[in-house]
């Protein structure tokens, strides 16, 4: 699997998402699980199964794409902060889609 690379990462609708070495250190200090999913974050942001709005913050979109590969069957969630700068916030392993206003959802 290829290592983490600091820059830009296209979405599904092709906003420019920056990815820091400083949000790659904390989501792998918050989230050590991720450590070899960083082309699944990738992928997640550009062909993501869902996204929603954050219920307490409107500028926040979460990117969630399922996985069959990761642990058994899980979603990964790209939470992405959306203003001058569209950078990633954070990423995490998840069982479930969390609540919150859908705003694009892949057909079936």
């Amino acid at each position: 699997m290829a290592e983490f690379k600091e820059g830009i990462v296209d979405d599904l609708f092709g906003n420019k998402i920056a990815i820091s070495s400083e949000r790659w250190k904390h989501i792998l200090e918050q989230h050590p699980e991720m450590q070899h999913h960083f082309e699944n974050i990738k992928k997640t942001l550009n062909e993501p199964d869902v996204i929603k709005l954050s219920s307490l913050d409107k500028s926040v979109r979460m990117y969630y794409r399922f996985f069959s590969s990761v642990f058994g069957g899980k979603y990964i969630l790209a939470v992405v902060k959306m203003n001058k700068r569209n950078f990633l916030v954070t990423a995490y392993v998840t069982d479930y889609i969390k609540t919150g206003d859908e705003i694009w959802k892949r057909r079936s």
